[in-house]
């Protein structure tokens, strides 16, 4: 008898209890529910910026455009134009807008209405969304008032970096 107790006290014990367990992955669930809207915000302002680059670009050579051909003319051909963006944008051209980049995160182009062109105005649309819409005019960003109402995090954005709705 006293070498059968003997026995089970060297015995180790293996694995882990339910509760060890349960701890564990409610552990992990609480930081997951911290960083996963944290990580989100991360990548929607990083493609934002992508957006904002990429409408830079644009403005740029739009200006650079007018000022070789006129205030009133709108680039409608890729090779008239001098514009970096992401290796992945393909172009295209029809009644409504003069050119139009289609790219993985977004698509942006010039306008092509009397208004759109006086006021060098460009508009973009982010593809990881659809509400979410920015313009330039002359330069300078607009919120779109329908994103802000219909996406919280784009009107969080807006408001941090100062652009008017």
């Amino acid at each position: 008898m006293k070498q059968a107790i003997k026995r089970n006290k060297f015995v180790s014990k293996k694995g882990f209890t339910l509760i060890e367990l349960l701890v564990v992955v409610l552990i992990i669930g609480i930081l997951a529910a911290i960083a996963l809207p944290q990580y989100r915000k991360a990548v929607f302002n990083s493609r934002m910026k992508e957006l904002e680059m990429a409408m830079r670009s644009l403005d740029t050579a739009y200006a650079e455009y007018q000022l070789i051909h006129g205030k009133d003319t709108i680039p409608t051909s890729a090779n008239s134009i001098s514009v970096t963006l992401p290796s992945d944008c393909t172009v295209s051209s029809n009644a409504s807008w003069g050119l139009k980049y289609l790219c993985k995160n977004f698509s942006a182009g010039y306008l092509n209405n009397s208004h759109a062109i006086s006021n060098r105005q460009i508009s973009a649309s982010a593809r990881f969304t659809p509400e979410v819409t920015m313009y330039m005019n002359n330069g300078h960003f607009l919120c779109s008032t329908p994103s802000i109402n219909a996406y919280p995090i784009y009107a969080e954005y807006c408001q941090r970096m100062g652009y008017p709705s």
